[in-house]
């Protein structure tokens, strides 16, 4: 009986061990914010760029219309990448030495609009991952000139795409919402738009909020919108850099239409 009694306390020791380390390494947070590492020698009165960057919100861009009805609209080169399933972490690791920072310097946008942070809560990270990495990124663009633009976390139908997994993997992320935010509740957007407001605010930088114009019918599935989804989404980005252009005064605003 005593015997059994140890092997089950050091089995209890092991695992929560191994589930603490687990957790330290899944939320861990990048540390190193590099020096200047794009070369900014634009032309007067260059034509207005813009890329976009992130999750798999970036990486439908092109297709579903968003780059198209922006560039018509701001008479811009609009170009974009991402990365399906991406969370802000990775965007960050790609952004200072992967494939986001090779778009950086090939294109050399003025402004740069960030897609992130769906999968960061669809996974339940926790607001103070995503809202790290979110100002690591707002922070490595602006040392390097560019004009930073983030998206809010929108109105996603998180609970349905969370029917989509395994009784297991639901009660996990109940438990990791639990942990990261103090509520089992999945639905926590606005713990991370919160934490988002707050880091925007100190560094200064745009946020697109969404709620008043996504409708119902401008998505696709649980996570992503429709062409109608995007383009509406892209003349409400347009409106907004038109309304920063008399604070900024751009020169490569003045043939924009």
């Amino acid at each position: 009986m005593k015997r059994a009694i140890i092997v089950l306390a050091a089995l209890t020791i092991i695992i929560v061990g191994c589930g603490l380390s687990y957790l330290h390494q899944r939320l861990s947070t990048s540390d190193i914010i590099p020096a200047v590492a794009i070369e900014q020698k634009r032309q007067a009165n260059e034509m207005l760029a813009i890329a976009v960057i992130g999750d798999s919100w970036a990486y439908y861009a092109e297709d579903r219309g968003f780059n198209t009805e922006l560039a018509k609209r701001l008479n811009a080169k609009v170009v974009s990448d991402g990365i399906i399933g991406a969370k802000t972490k990775t965007i960050y690791e790609q952004l200072v030495a992967g494939r986001f920072l090779q778009l950086l310097r090939t294109y050399r946008p003025h402004y740069v609009i960030l897609f992130a942070g769906i999968n960061d809560q669809n996974g339940q990270y926790g607001p103070e991952y995503y809202s790290y990495h979110i100002s690591c990124i707002i922070r490595f663009l602006k040392q390097n000139g560019i004009i930073p633009i983030v998206l809010e976390i929108p109105k996603w139908n998180i609970k349905a795409k969370h029917k989509e997994y395994s009784l297991a993997r639901q009660i996990c992320y109940n438990l990791l919402s639990l942990y990261t935010t103090g509520s089992m509740d999945i639905d926590n957007k606005d713990v991370y738009r919160i934490a988002l407001e707050r880091t925007c605010e100190m560094l200064n930088t745009v946020i697109i909020h969404t709620d008043s114009f996504l409708q119902t019918n401008m998505w696709d599935d649980t996570m992503h919108l429709t062409s109608v989804g995007y383009t509406t989404l892209a003349q409400h980005i347009a409106e907004l850099l038109f309304s920063q252009r008399e604070h900024n005064q751009p020169s490569y605003f003045k043939e924009a239409k």
